[in-house]
């Protein structure tokens, strides 16, 4: 599979940044939804993706012991991606297991955390513009 073929669900908490990362990421992706991590169960009920890019969870936060309540709900750890602009990690999941001849290719991950590297700077540039969140 080539990854325009490829539907993508990005998570993550924050809004704005789901919507840039959704943004960028439709340009090589064939499909890419955006979702808040409680809407995630919901939506998977309703249709399936083939990956799903999700902000990696650190150690003793509330999203790790989340996560550690509810075993096996995650699909397999396709690679991890850190954003260099920023240092934040992002884990790419495995959905399908027919995406896997996509991914991990290295060039598609260079070309994945350059789009999320995008959106990343995106977020900061309207931060600036708008000010700070109240």
């Amino acid at each position: 599979m080539k990854a325009k073929e490829l539907s993508l669900l990005v998570v993550h908490r924050d809004k704005a940044t789901r919507q840039l990362m959704a943004t960028y990421l439709c340009e090589t992706y064939e499909c890419v939804t955006d979702a808040a991590p409680e809407d995630v169960d919901e939506l998977l009920a309703q249709k399936s993706f083939d990956l799903m890019i999700v902000p990696k969870v650190i150690a003793g936060s509330p999203e790790e012991k989340a996560r550690a309540s509810a075993p096996g709900t995650l699909p397999a750890l396709a690679a991890v991606i850190k954003s260099s602009a920023t240092g934040n990690r992002y884990e790419l999941r495995l959905m399908n297991r027919d995406a896997a001849g996509c991914i991990p290719n290295p060039f598609e991950l260079v070309l994945l955390r350059a789009l999320i590297e995008r959106a990343e700077l995106g977020f900061r540039i309207l931060s600036i513009e708008n000010g700070p969140r109240t």
